[in-house]
């Protein structure tokens, strides 16, 4: 579960959502000033220690440059041989130890002291020795200068890391349990002063009496705020957590008061920071209603405020053994912080039901034909108040989801209410709340709108960042994905959902090895955090602090971790899935390598993160759709296909499940084509895959991409006009829908309607937004009608330009994606067309380093050697043209004419008849025309056997 930090009054504004200000611990910053730095002080005072012996190591003359030396009086001039003092024989040079002043040489006993002992032996050594006369050596000390520095040096190394485990073991040990402040104003109550003084000093007393007057402090404030916003930043500027302000009348008094919470999430338990930070508290109660003369006495008040201490401070078993009871009007803040404590100890279902008892709530028929709730908010409910309660149901909805207590499916409740929040009141962290359960139902291109815009009302949210940049990854936006994960890791480092969504855009790239070292970082932080969750658990139920009750809060706090370690689970089981499909068959050496060091096989590994996941996260559709494709690679495509309609049962509103059992029944169906007899069967499965896309449109599930899978396997079984009716009706379900407009233009280009085929391919470059993919398509697509149009073209101005207009399109295709091998090749045969070989061999060698198999620049490369009679290397490059595309008549061809130059008339023959076998009916590529014209050619001067 994700902690998000936002608040009520903006993103800017990062703790105005429910804050208790409860006790610190071990990593906060709620420290008071001076907890827990005596450890650490100890640790100081050993560090300074070391630094002066590491003075004492430093050679004289650097000593001499760091300390300031100490005036000396001159010496009087003594001629050699006076009586007096006489200057030493041999003259000290720079950095030479003098002697230890005489006051040191004299011991007890007569024995020298131990500072003279000291002195001799370790600082002795390091003074600087004389020059050695020629042919002499001069003697060393007892041990060598530079293995007593060394020694030195490591012994002052291992007193400073000492200090410091010392330091930590302290603080750990003997730290002593912090506790938390509360901060109370009681706003002007009529009369405006003596009211405000009166219920005061009556809530300081009821407080004492509750032994929370050294935690809560009440102030009075004789200036009452005009509006919530008022009352917020009334709050801010006094750094409290509650305001009360309003009235009293009558005698004993009774109060219609407000009560105003705004949270502190920086300075919370750390198993609340989370919930501060995910559920937001309405920030303003009604407490009485002056309407119907009723409203609370101040003993009322005081079990309300006393009650809410406790929670705020994380007192969370008295919190729970002492509600308050007020009146019906005034009852919704208890409800609500009743919520709050059943989804902190984990009792997601009772939390739901708390909040569901404060907003209105029926059940609606959907259109997929299941039953779903339905909320809204009572009359007397505030937009700020709706709002909240509404997000609060829908993250518990989720989170309860994702723990594996509800079935996938209910996920749809969590959305429906949070969309009401939303349209109720548009705030970052609901619209951040939305777009992540939008991902985690499967529906990511409705979950970008609602992260992009809590992206950019949140000031720069981690979290929010690594979630767009997610649900970019899975609707192939790869350029938004990498921007918005590397801002999330920028952002925060310590957060395992950067990684984790940088990890999945490298994974869907192809950089495997990049994938694998990011997604091991990922696991790494998702574990340290749950670790750090444990340890908080532990510390709770054993040792000094042990408090049994308190655990339980915490073990639900490290729970809640388990959804993030679980994605990224699932993402190592597709990166080894992918792994292992590249591998293909494992040769003999690996085999046995594997067994030797008892290395798991790709599919292997991918079936564990796998179990890992579903252990995490129970019940979960992504991880049991990828179960069921690992099932379909091993070749177990029924069982995979048996797999998926199970979960379709389970969950009949899951549209990824719809689409990945069409694409296995698919996969299956073009097993049965390719076999003799089983026509009829294969006839049976397209009609399954047909079903499966029709579903989509008849539950209304997602009518726009049911018609586009109609039509594109219409078009694979070769009904062209079906493809062209299901395309069209995509496009009239999304007039934006860019994946249509490029089918359909591939459609009509394959039919040779080029005009259509323009436009519609230029409608899904407009429509493709943040998906490049389809725009460089388009881009491309278009480029090689424009091509083949000024290939055709008999006037040499309308060549011009249809040549002129197609550079346009592969150059636009290369502003978007700077190596794709389509608009190189484009470019390239641009260049061969206007004579530039030299300009066509870079582009199409440019084209080969992207795709060393790639057909276009194979061909392109034999034809510009062809061009230049280097009819040697130009063979070589149409026999890899056609490894890569057998079926390409211009390559044979071409391959032919090469084959002669190189006098091997029989292999020439053999690919001209090749070539003149499949021209029966006239090709529509302007390349193939000339080659089934040119074959005919070749093929009589063969037979006359002319030269």
């Amino acid at each position: 579960m994700r902690p998000l930090d936002t608040g009520l009054v903006g993103m800017g504004d990062r703790c105005v959502c429910p804050s208790f200000v409860v006790e610190s611990f071990p990593g906060s910053q709620n420290r008071s000033t001076g907890e827990g730095a005596v450890p650490y002080l100890f640790a100081f005072l050993l560090l300074i220690l070391v630094l002066l012996l590491l003075l004492l190591i430093l050679p004289v003359e650097v000593r001499r440059r760091l300390l300031p030396r100490r005036r000396q009086r001159p010496s009087p001039a003594v001629t050699p041989g006076e009586p007096g003092p006489q200057p030493p024989a041999e003259e000290e040079g720079p950095g030479v130890l003098r002697a230890p002043p005489p006051a040191m040489e004299e011991g007890r006993a007569g024995r020298p002291s131990w500072a003279v002992r000291v002195w001799r032996r370790f600082l002795l050594p390091l003074r600087p020795q004389p020059p050695a006369p020629p042919g002499e050596k001069v003697p060393s000390g007892p041990v060598g200068n530079s293995m007593v520095r060394g020694g030195l040096a490591l012994l002052a190394l291992a007193i400073l890391v000492v200090a410091f485990l010392v330091g930590f073991f302290l603080e750990r040990r003997f730290q002593p349990t912090p506790e938390g402040r509360l901060t109370i104003l009681v706003g002007t109550i009529a009369p405006p002063a003596r009211g405000s003084e009166e219920l005061g000093a009556f809530l300081r007393e009821e407080l004492e009496r509750a032994g929370l007057a050294d935690r809560v402090e009440v102030r009075i404030e004789h200036r009452a705020p005009a509006d919530e916003a008022a009352a917020l930043a009334l709050l801010r500027r006094n750094h409290a957590q509650m305001l009360l302000w309003g009235e009293g009348q009558g005698s004993p008094p009774r109060y219609f008061l407000f009560l105003a919470i705004y949270p502190r999430p920086d300075a919370a338990v750390p198993e609340f920071a989370e919930y501060l930070r995910t559920i937001v508290t309405p920030p303003v109660f009604s407490l009485g209603e002056p309407e119907k003369g009723s409203g609370l006495s101040q003993e009322e008040i005081a079990s309300l405020l006393t009650w809410l201490a406790h929670l705020y401070l994380g007192e969370f078993d008295r919190a729970e053994g002492t509600t308050p009871q007020l009146p019906p009007e005034a009852a919704s803040v208890v409800r609500f912080h009743q919520g709050a404590l059943a989804w902190l100890r984990g009792d997601y279902a009772g939390a739901r039901s708390a909040f569901e008892g404060l907003v209105s709530h029926t059940f609606v028929t959907t259109l997929g034909g299941a039953t779903a709730d339905s909320y809204g908010c009572p009359a007397s409910a505030t937009p700020a108040f709706c709002a909240a309660l509404l997000n609060d149901l829908g993250v518990t909805i989720l989170t309860r989801e994702q723990l594996g207590e509800l079935p996938p499916g209910s996920l749809d409740d969590a959305i429906h209410a949070l969309e009401v929040a939303v349209q109720t009141e548009d705030r970052p962290l609901y619209r951040y709340n939305l777009g992540r359960a939008y991902v985690v139902r499967g529906k990511p291109d409705q979950a970008i709108p609602h992260l992009d815009r809590a992206v950019e009302q949140g000031d720069g949210d981690a979290e929010a960042m690594a979630w767009l940049s997610i649900a970019c990854t899975a609707v192939e936006e790869a350029g938004r994905a990498r921007t918005m994960a590397d801002r999330a890791i920028k952002a925060d480092r310590s957060l395992a959902a950067g990684e984790l969504a940088l990890g999945l855009h490298l994974l869907a790239a192809g950089d495997l090895k990049g994938s694998e070292r990011v997604l091991a970082q990922a696991r790494r932080l998702a574990e340290a955090e749950t670790s750090r969750r444990r340890s908080w658990e532990g510390a709770l139920r054993e040792g000094q602090r042990a408090n049994p009750q308190r655990a339980e809060y915490a073990a639900a706090w490290a729970r809640r971790n388990n959804p993030v370690l679980a994605q990224v689970h699932l993402a190592q089981a597709q990166l080894d899935l992918k792994r292992g499909e590249q591998e293909g068959r494992t040769p003999f050496w690996v085999w046995l390598w594997r067994v030797v060091s008892k290395e798991r096989a790709p599919f292997d590994a991918a079936q564990v993160e796998i179990e890992a996941a579903l252990a995490l996260h129970p019940n979960w559709n992504a991880a049991r759709r990828l179960q069921a494709e690992l099932l379909s690679v091993r070749g177990k495509v029924e069982q995979a296909i048996e797999t998926l309609r199970a979960l379709q049962q389970e969950d009949p509103a899951d549209i990824a499940t719809y689409q990945a059992l069409a694409q296995q029944l698919e996969k299956r169906w073009k097993e049965l084509r390719s076999r003799p007899g089983e026509e009829e069967q294969a006839g049976e499965v397209l009609g399954q895959i047909r079903e499966q896309y029709q579903l989509l449109v008849d539950r209304r599930l997602s009518p726009a991409q049911g018609y586009l899978g109609l039509g594109r396997i219409a078009q694979e079984a070769g009904e062209a006009q079906e493809a062209r009716q299901a395309y069209l009706q995509a496009i009239a379900s999304d007039p934006q829908f860019a994946e249509a407009y490029l089918r359909l233009g591939w459609l009509e280009k394959e039919l040779g309607e080029e005009e259509g085929a323009l436009k519609h391919l230029k409608q899904a470059a407009e429509y493709a937004g943040g998906k490049d993919w389809i725009r460089v398509l388009a881009y491309c697509s278009r480029g090689e009608i424009l091509l083949e149009q000024s290939l055709r073209s008999e006037g040499e101005r309308e060549r011009s330009e249809r040549r002129g207009m197609a550079r346009e399109a592969f150059e636009a295709a290369r502003r978007v994606w700077p190596g794709f091998a389509s608009a190189l090749n484009g470019l390239g045969r641009i260049a061969y067309e206007e004579g530039d070989l030299k300009g066509a061999e870079r582009y199409f060698l440019q084209a080969l380093d992207e795709d060393r198999d790639n057909f276009g620049a194979l061909y392109g490369l034999g034809r510009v050697y062809e061009a230049r009679q280097q009819s040697a290397i130009a063979l070589r490059y149409f026999e890899r043209a056609l490894s890569s595309q057998p079926e390409s008549i211009a390559a044979r061809y071409h391959l032919g004419v090469a084959a002669y130059a190189q006098l091997q008339e029989d292999r020439a023959r053999q690919a001209f008849e090749w070539v003149r076998d499949r021209c029966q009916s006239l090709p529509s590529s302007y390349d193939d025309r000339q080659a089934c014209q040119g074959a005919a050619g070749w093929l009589q001067r063969l037979s006359s056997s002319r030269p």
